[in-house]
């Protein structure tokens, strides 16, 4: 992996809408690129609405440092602007990116080892079978919704609460923590056991990748390849028990001593679902 020739390619509009706002984008590069992998495309696709903008000159201002301070970390933005239809007594706002980047992805195919996708949309399906035929690993990555199709498409597909420091904390927002992974940081991994007798539950998450061996960073979901923390069952209030198992919580993590800790602080985050997918 430490080879890999990675792309990056960012459907920002449907990330923003299904809870991913406030991505740090410096992490969404350094799970990319997990391992020493080098990049061969950046590159985040937006639409923006020009009414909006024009009626907004603040709003417009603010657009425009944040794409500057995500320029300057290395990504290429593709910006397209919508388009406003008259329906009848409505005026409907259309803007899609997905012709865009699935030209780019099947143009960079050939030049690349791993395409890692931030969207949730099923529509995307076809397009990554398509990346995996040219001989392309693609890994998804997916906020509040992810389609099943999607997710069958893929090789891998992480849910970005899980990655480290992707998002930040929901909880105590207000407080410092230590690096994601070190003892006083603040966490989020998925409940994997449930010990009714002894009144605990085992949490795992993602390690940071300055330790990771070869199969945590091809597979940093692998159980092999996680970190424990265990939890008092009494931290987790009682109505939330039956929807425990497979859950996301979010947790500060304490004593860590041969990769397993303690979960302090714990507060549910996700609760997953029949679909496979998570929801709030």
């Amino acid at each position: 992996m430490s080879h890999d020739r990675v792309g990056i390619f960012v459907d920002q509009s449907n990330i923003n809408a299904s809870g991913g706002f406030t991505m740090d984008y410096t992490a969404l590069r350094d799970f990319a690129l997990r391992g020493g992998s080098r990049a061969v495309h950046m590159n985040i696709y937006t639409a923006l609405d020009p009414v909006r903008l024009e009626k907004d000159p603040a709003l417009a201002g603010r657009v425009q440092g944040y794409h500057s301070a995500i320029k300057a970390i290395g990504y290429n933005i593709t910006v397209k602007l919508a388009k406003h239809f008259d329906e009848g007594d409505r005026v409907v706002v259309k803007s899609n990116v997905d012709m865009e980047i699935a030209v780019d992805v099947l143009e960079g195919a050939g030049r690349l080892d791993r395409v890692v996708i931030l969207t949730g949309d099923g529509d995307f399906a076809p397009l990554i079978r398509a990346a995996r035929r040219q001989g392309v690993r693609v890994e998804v990555i997916a906020v509040d919704s992810c389609s099943a199709d999607l997710r069958e498409a893929a090789d891998a597909v992480f849910n970005a609460w899980l990655i480290p420091d992707l998002l930040p904390p929901q909880s105590a927002m207000d407080k410092k923590y230590a690096p994601w992974g070190q003892p006083g940081s603040r966490v989020r991994g998925t409940v994997d056991n449930i010990d009714n007798e002894n009144k605990t539950i085992t949490i795992r998450y993602i390690k940071p990748w300055a330790n990771a061996n070869e199969l945590a960073l091809l597979a940093p979901q692998a159980p092999m390849c996680q970190g424990v923390a265990i939890c008092d069952l009494g931290e987790i209030p009682r109505n939330d028990h039956g929807v425990l198992r497979g859950a996301i919580v979010e947790f500060t993590l304490q004593g860590l001593l041969d990769d397993i800790g303690a979960a302090t602080e714990v507060v549910m985050h996700r609760f997953s679902t029949r679909s496979g997918w998570y929801r709030s």
